[in-house]
């Protein structure tokens, strides 16, 4: 992420030095063109990093060699159109005398609220359109500016121009957004049967050999059944505890974890915390009827909210808490693996509760890595 950033700051920063250069010889000329670029550069990228991932095996993660250059040339174009655009400005906009002197600190300050305001409607509009939808209405409001900077003598080509945003308009309303979005998801997963957006991240399910799986982010995070991951990860905790009444469960519990826990005769309560309610209702529609009719049963509980969130706000004491998280690989999940939370889980325990963390494939040094806090380790004396 940090080297994809500074690569990013390089464009933008080569763009900011040429498009300075370019607006003394081409004048007016050079915004127009730059707001062409990034209106075409938008959706080229994004088409481009999708099908980047074609060229190679399914599950492969390319070398550093190649990610590096492969976010080098994708971001080349649409980052130094970016970069090159503040200045274009600047010096574009002294030769219109309806524009103040002050023009660079009332650029900054108009570039701020745009950055405001743009993160608003995105945040809270926009979020959940498809991907295609809002980089194409993007680059039709480029396109849109381009019409009234050009000079009145460009009569033709300012037609072309509304008719193509009108035409671009139109077919986002019809449902180009979603069609462009769902065949470029292809390219990354096969046999690609749906793929939306929710606040939290994109949620994809492909098939394969007549199973589903699910991602979120481009993350794997389970198939449409695991019964033999639920069984060893469920009844290896839950036989600790002689009667165990009220469970918590944080996270990826809908695939055969609350199937096997409800085995448990004297299970009176379970509270399911998941973050994301757009993933609970898509994996349901893909899910065995026995695992559906397991989410729905009176004794789940379902909250859609944070799990260190649920932990602070609640007072349940519980006879078992499961973690049931992935590895510590985002800061997301990080936070799952920490002192506190290890706290904040002791405290809504009962005196003989047990808690079990989630986390694959850790071998004891890991293990004593992450869990830095802990006073013994497995196989430790």
């Amino acid at each position: 992420m940090g080297t994809a950033l500074g690569i990013w700051l390089a464009w933008t920063t080569i763009g900011s030095i040429i498009g300075g250069k370019l607006a003394l010889k081409l004048k007016e000329g050079t915004l127009a063109w730059n707001l062409i670029l990034i209106a075409v550069a938008l959706p080229a990228t994004i088409f481009a990093i999708r099908s980047a991932s074609s060229f190679f095996i399914s599950g492969e993660l390319p070398n550093i060699y190649t990610a590096l250059g492969l976010t080098f040339l994708m971001g080349a174009p649409l980052c130094f159109s970016i970069g090159a655009m503040f200045p274009i400005c600047i010096k574009f906009g002294p030769r219109n005398k309806r524009i103040s002197q002050n023009l660079t600190s009332q650029a900054y300050l108009f570039e701020t609220i745009g950055f405001t305001v743009g993160g608003l409607i995105f945040n809270f509009l926009l979020i959940k359109f498809p991907e295609f939808s809002t980089i194409l209405l993007l680059s039709i409001l480029n396109l849109a500016q381009v019409i009234f900077i050009l000079p009145t003598k460009k009569e033709i080509l300012k037609i072309l121009i509304a008719f193509i945003c009108f035409f671009l308009f139109i077919n986002i309303i019809f449902g180009l957004g979603t069609t462009l979005n769902y065949e470029t998801q292809k390219f990354r997963f096969s046999n690609l049967i749906e793929s939306k957006n929710s606040i939290y991240g994109n949620i994809v399910v492909n098939e394969s050999h007549g199973q589903y799986n699910f991602f979120e982010s481009g993350l794997l995070i389970g198939p449409d059944r695991d019964t033999q991951t639920s069984e060893s990860f469920s009844h290896l905790t839950m036989l600790q505890h002689e009667a165990p009444r009220k469970v918590l469960l944080i996270g990826g519990g809908w695939n055969g974890i609350l199937k096997e826990v409800l085995k448990y005769q004297s299970i009176e309560q379970i509270d399911y915390v998941e973050l994301d309610p757009d993933l609970v209702d898509i994996v349901k529609k893909y899910l065995d009827q026995d695992l559906v009719q397991v989410i729905d049963n009176k004794k789940v509980n379902i909250y859609n909210i944070d799990g260190r969130e649920f932990l602070k706000g609640g007072s349940t004491k519980y006879d078992v808490i499961i973690s049931n998280l992935p590895n510590p690989q985002t800061a997301l999940i990080n936070r799952f693996y920490t002192k506190e939370f290890f706290q904040e889980s002791k405290y809504h325990l009962n005196d003989k509760g047990i808690f079990k963390q989630g986390g694959r494939d850790f071998g004891n040094i890991d293990l004593q890595n992450i869990t830095n806090h802990l006073l013994k380790y497995p196989n430790s004396s």
